[in-house]
């Protein structure tokens, strides 16, 4: 999946999948301007709050594996065998994909 955001800004929700890793890795490209921040969610909102908006980390740049990092890091594996999504809130910038690492 590809998708281009202008730098006004979008927002992207992926398709929900089960949770298997520690961590959760995207690839990316922003503009010069551009940024990009991760959520993890779930239809009951309960889903790793340490991810959600206030607490998440900009990106900038271009990585072909870019271990997403909150502020209290990067450890999901608290999720382990849950179904959730990644929102993706960017401004200029093509968010390519999601996987989850061990």
């Amino acid at each position: 999946m590809s998708v281009n955001a202008p730098l006004a800004g979008g927002e992207l929700l992926t398709r929900p999948t089960v949770f298997l890793g520690r961590e959760l890795v995207i690839n990316y490209s922003t503009s010069g301007a551009g940024s990009i921040r991760v959520e993890i969610q779930d239809p009951r909102d309960t889903l790793c709050p340490a991810s959600r908006w206030p607490r998440r980390k900009l990106m900038y740049g271009d990585s072909l594996e870019q271990i997403v990092l909150w502020k209290a890091g990067s450890d999901v594996s608290s999720l382990a065998g849950e179904t959730g999504a990644a929102a993706h809130r960017t401004e200029g910038c093509r968010p390519v994909l999601n996987s989850l690492s061990e």
